[in-house]
Formats: structure tokens, sequence, C-alpha cells
């Protein structure tokens, strides 16, 4: 009888296994749509968006074409995000070289692409830094997936032609931003 039981508890176990498994792939079937991160790399066109930006107008990345972007991925809850951000702004409000001030020949705008957050603390957190360059709020993601965006921060650096000229993954430094910027 002992020997019954123990070959039905086996069985059963062995059905609950093979029901678990299933259940795993039926669940699992559904990651295994086509991958929406697609990261771009340096001489790639910049992928175009249409994003809102604080004043809930449509800014498309387009519309800069013929200025040299500096595409910034970032949220309010990332330190190192945090920590750059005047950094970015005194690019945005004086730039680094003296010849290369934003609005002239040379110069740079700086964008932010803030990380699917409510619009009420991107606007707060903007208010309370005093940040003037342009924000957008990539709320689905979509940007941020066809730039291959999966850490925070990711800064771009795009070309006049919108070609990405560099890339770079973490928290941006003086050092680190003016050699990018000699470059570019």
């Amino acid at each position: 009888m002992q020997n019954i039981d123990l070959k039905i508890s086996k069985i059963i176990l062995c059905v609950l296994c093979v029901l678990c498994v299933l259940c795993g792939e039926i669940l699992l079937s559904g990651c295994k749509e086509e991958n929406k991160y697609t990261a771009v790399n340096i001489g790639d066109y910049a992928p175009d968006f249409i994003l809102t930006d604080l004043n809930n107008k449509n800014i498309a990345l387009s519309g800069y074409k013929g200025k040299k972007v500096i595409l910034n991925f970032w949220a309010t809850w990332c330190p190192p995000c945090v920590k750059e951000m005047p950094l970015l702004q005194e690019i945005n409000t004086s730039h680094l070289s003296p010849s290369s001030k934003v609005g002239e020949e040379g110069g740079v705008e700086v964008i932010g692409v803030n990380y699917n957050e409510d619009y009420d603390r991107v606007k707060k957190f903007i208010s309370e830094h005093g940040i003037t360059f342009t924000i957008l709020i990539d709320s689905e993601l979509k940007a941020s997936m066809s730039y291959g965006v999966i850490g925070l921060p990711v800064t771009f650096f795009i070309d006049r032609d919108g070609r990405i000229r560099e890339k770079f993954k973490g928290e941006l430094n003086r050092k680190l931003l003016e050699d990018i910027l000699n470059r570019f």
C-alpha cells in the first residue's frame, strides 16, 4: 500500500512539474516579442520623436536639425542624473567655450528627456533646480526605447546633420563634457 502511495505521489509531483513548466512558458511567451529597446550607435541618424514639453507643447527632435544637440535621458529619482543637471544647465546658458554660445554658430541645444515620470513631479523638480533648458516627458518610453535606454543617465551628442557623434552612459562631469564638446 505504501509503495502505491509513493508511486502516486511521484506521478502527481511529475504532473505538477510539467504544469509549472507549461504555465511558465505561457506566461513568458509574451516576453518573447521583438526587443523594443534598439540601441543606436555612433554614426547612426538620431531617431526622431515627438514628445510633450512642460508647457504641453509637442516638440520633435527633427525640429533641431541644423543645430548641435545634447540629448540627455534622466529622472528625478536618479542621483547621478540630479548631480549632472547643474552642468547641463551651465552648458545651456553659457556653454563652456565662449565661441560656442547657444543660438550662435557652433552653439549647442540641451534637451532633457524625462524617463516616464509624473508631469507635476518633473515640473516641481525643474523649478526647484532652476533648469531652463528644454525638458520633454517620455511618458510611454517610446523615445527611450528607440535610443536603447535601459539605465540612466544616458547622453547623446547629435551633430547638425542629425547623426549621433558621441554617446555616454553614466554621470557626466566637467572634464568629460569638455573633452566631448571639443570633439563634437
